[in-house]
């Protein structure tokens, strides 16, 4: 007669064969997992922002991973990557996009800083970074809340490069443009102190099939007596955009030999070398609009709440220009 207690036994040694093989298994995957060791991420700039559509717009992350970041130079084994979606509205559900490869930029203390560059069709944005170094199996990902993006629609006229010098009595301007579509006219607007600017030429677009075009301006008597000088192009629907902001010294005025300031490119906290101790700082943006305006004793300015670009820096009448990173 067959024992009937023996399928059991090899049903219940069937079973505890496959327990020690499973818990063999997860043994073995959990020696494989390599965790990050990356400490922390931050200090993600700048955190807000307005581009044309397709513009670029670069992004800085920091990272820090004890033993590997500290050293002069890119860590090894660490990459990091923005991470963002396009919204309907700040702060709602996003649609993920593909994240973008950020590329190793310069030492920050005992940090790297990483740059990556979003260039994106009209819409608003919300972003944020995250870095790893096991090759993306674990991500570190900076915390607080996103940076937010609006990029607008294209302008009619996308500038170039905008010089103007001095000639005895008169002063001639020389701009470029790399594209115009639907473009009317440019205004010549004049200042002297680079805050309140007054229309004083005016210059018709001289193309209409989408090219650039150079151009040129002289202004003489009261009009080149100004020393700052910008260019806004106005498009035949009424919109505006602006060339960045000239400085074009008179014979007796350019006394910039005797400011300097340093490190440029800056980050945070910019030196200046001026003629006293307590100076009045002032600093517009690249259009002429006024940012910040503070009286130092120290020499030292700190500029981290400015968005990367390019900025004047005045100081008793002398100007010098400095670009945040």
């Amino acid at each position: 007669m067959a024992n009937p207690t023996k399928p059991y036994k090899w049903i219940i040694k069937t079973l505890n064969i496959m327990k020690h093989l499973i818990t063999f298994t997860f043994v073995l995957l959990t020696s494989l997992t390599v965790k990050s060791q990356i400490g922390w991420v931050g200090n993600m700039f700048p955190l807000t922002g307005a581009v044309g559509a397709n513009d670029p717009f670069n992004v800085y992350i920091q990272v820090w991973k004890d033993g590997v970041t500290n050293g002069p130079g890119q860590g090894a084994g660490i990459i990091c990557q923005i991470w963002y979606g396009q919204v309907l509205g700040f702060g709602g559900g996003w649609a993920n996009q593909p994240p973008i490869v950020m590329n190793y930029n310069t030492d920050i203390g005992n940090n790297d800083e990483y740059v990556g560059v979003m260039s994106l069709p009209e819409g608003l944005y919300e972003y944020t970074c995250r870095c790893s170094d096991n090759n993306g199996s674990t991500w570190t990902w900076r915390t607080g809340s996103n940076g937010q993006l609006t990029v607008t629609a294209p302008l009619a006229v996308s500038w170039g490069e905008i010089k103007g010098r001095r000639m005895d009595d008169r002063v001639i301007l020389d701009w470029n443009t790399l594209l115009e579509d639907k473009h009317s006219h440019f205004e010549i607007e004049a200042s002297t102190n680079g805050q309140e600017f007054v229309v004083v030429g005016i210059k018709q677009s001289d193309v209409r099939n989408n090219r650039g075009a150079r151009y040129n301006f002289t202004l003489s008597g009261k009009d080149a007596t100004s020393t700052y000088y910008r260019i806004k192009a106005v498009d035949l629907d009424g919109k505006e955009s602006y060339s960045e902001m000239i400085f074009v010294p008179n014979s007796t005025s350019d006394q910039s030999s005797t400011l300097s300031i340093y490190p440029n490119p800056v980050h945070d906290v910019l030196t200046i070398n001026g003629p006293r101790n307590e100076i009045l700082v002032t600093i517009f943006d690249s259009f002429g609009k006024q940012v910040l305006s503070q009286t130092i004793n120290d020499q030292e300015i700190n500029i981290s709440s400015l968005t990367a670009g390019n900025y004047w820096l005045l100081v008793d009448g002398q100007k010098i220009r400095f670009t945040k990173i």
